[in-house]
């Protein structure tokens, strides 16, 4: 802990200095005080920790439209405790004094007002202009609004031609169903003469079932001709031995005969096989 006596010159009395040297010091968290001299400066006496104290003493050189601090000179010496207790005061010399330190504050305080006021206004200008920005970007908004109205319409006629267009459609199923519904009793009746085809196909198998079986019966009488024929000319040859030779070429054209017909029965049981 350190203690600085700090004497400063220039425009410093009476321009609530001494009040702004008292904040500065409390928000610091120094004691001792402050007072008028009667050559003019300021006296300032605190104790605190050195960095802060130091720090201190640069805060208060200050320039404002009322204040003007020309030099500050500042002894620096071990703290002795005289403060302890007792914060950071401005000291006044009489009831005028007082009063003014009265008046400074109220300035102070005033001042501040005032400069919220500044700031206030200045709020005030900058919603101004954002206000603008909104109007602005209503009227995009509006722009944009109206542009959508546009593409609302281009939409709904969009649909009207759709519509238009599925109906179109509708009709053409109608017709395809229609078509449909055609090709079914097509089929139907195609299914019909199918059915008679089957049927015919049938009668045609069973006639040729038939005409194989008589083609059977043919074949056994043709056989049994041969049979015969041949039986019949073993007889006549046992029994006319003495004209056989004058039947020899009746013989041979008749046994010609039973030779091709011998071969024809052997052709039709091939293919019957087949």
């Amino acid at each position: 802990m350190i203690r600085a006596t700090i004497t400063i010159t220039g425009d410093v009395q009476e321009a609530g200095y001494r009040v702004i040297v008292r904040d500065t010091a409390r928000k610091l968290g120094l004691v001792g005080f402050a007072e008028n001299m009667p050559d003019g400066s300021v006296k300032v006496v605190c104790e605190g920790e050195k960095k802060v104290v130091e720090g201190f003493v640069q805060t208060i050189k200050i320039k404002t439209e009322t204040i003007t601090v020309e030099n500050i000179k500042t002894d620096y010496s071990d703290a002795n405790g005289e403060f302890d207790g007792k914060g950071f005061i401005v000291k006044v010399t009489d009831l005028g004094d007082e009063m003014f330190q009265g008046y400074a504050t109220s300035l102070k305080y005033f001042r501040v007002g005032w400069g919220k006021q500044d700031e206030t206004i200045t709020a005030i200008k900058g919603l101004d202009k954002k206000q603008d920005k909104i109007i602005e970007k209503q009227d995009e908004t509006i722009t944009a609004i109206k542009g959508l109205d546009k593409k609302q319409d281009k939409i709904i006629e969009k649909q009207d031609e759709t519509i238009t267009a599925i109906k179109g459609l509708d009709k053409k199923q109608d017709k395809i169903i229609e078509k449909q519904d055609e090709t079914i009793t097509a089929i139907k009746g195609l299914d019909k003469k199918q059915d008679k085809i089957i049927e015919k196909q049938d009668e045609t198998i069973t006639a040729i079932k038939g005409l194989d079986k008589k083609q059977d019966t043919t074949i056994d009488v043709l056989k049994d001709f041969r049979d015969s024929t041949k039986q019949s000319f073993t007889d006549m040859g046992n029994r006319y031995g003495g004209i056989q030779d004058e039947l020899v070429n009746t013989r041979k054209e008749l046994a010609k005969l039973v030779e091709h017909i011998g071969v024809l029965v052997k052709e039709h049981i091939k293919r019957k096989e087949k």
